[in-house]
């Protein structure tokens, strides 16, 4: 029996969001199981700090059921896929590329997409452990728009992983029980969001409180100090 191998997707860089939305769509779809990311304060961060800080436009609901793992840095990246074996594979044209055809995959993978206009810059291709390209049939376009790209590199992966296809729901690849527990999840995290809210507002209300007292009670002295 083959051996079952994970994908995933690596965000960074990338300009436009409907771009990345589309990106975490066609990551949803094609199984790949989670999604990287560089930010702030980056693993303490939740999912839902996680839509605040980024924009996800048209993703069509697939962010709230895809799980996120967000670094620091990009050293810090390559670390977490060193120790758990997983291979960088950058998305670019160029000297050493391999064409997506020939499926040169080697197990556990993340796909690294390059920006719009300049595509993998150098700190993201000395993280990367291969490269591959995606063949074109005409010199009408230099290359593909990266969420065209990310969908057709997707599928290539699930092919040679051998992820079970999905049934049809209908029209469509859905399922219905699935999408209300993934609703039901996102209500409650929201609203333990808003007790974690209500507990931060008090206490700096206790803080800005205590500082008023100390100001009083400084004017206080003060005016007792100088009727002496």
């Amino acid at each position: 029996m083959q051996q079952q191998f994970e994908g995933y997707l690596f965000l960074h860089n990338i300009a436009k969001p409907k771009n990345i939305g589309t990106i975490i769509r066609n990551a949803a779809a094609f199984n790949l199981t989670k999604v990287f990311m560089i930010g702030k304060q980056g693993q303490n961060k939740k999912k839902f700090q996680i839509a605040e800080g980024f924009s996800f436009f048209g993703n069509h609901g697939t962010f709230d059921q895809m799980n996120f793992h967000l670094f620091n840095n990009l050293k810090e990246a390559k670390e977490y896929f060193v120790q758990n074996n997983i291979y960088v594979c950058g998305v670019e044209i160029g000297e050493g590329s391999q064409n997506i055809i020939t499926n040169p995959f080697k197990g556990n993978t993340v796909f690294f997409l390059g920006n719009e206009g300049t595509g993998l810059i150098p700190e993201h291709k000395v993280i990367c452990d291969q490269f591959v390209y995606i063949p074109q049939y005409t010199q009408k376009t230099a290359s593909l728009n990266v969420g065209v790209a990310s969908g057709i590199i997707f599928h290539h992966f699930a092919l040679w992983a051998g992820f079970q296809e999905q049934k049809v729901e209908g029209e469509k690849f859905l399922d219905p029980e699935k999408q209300k527990q993934e609703k039901e999840r996102k209500k409650q995290e929201m609203i333990e969001y808003g007790k974690e809210l209500k507990k931060q507002k008090l206490e700096q209300q206790k803080i800005q409180q205590q500082q008023q007292n100390n100001i009083e009670q400084n004017k206080v002295e003060n005016e007792n100090n100088n009727t002496k």
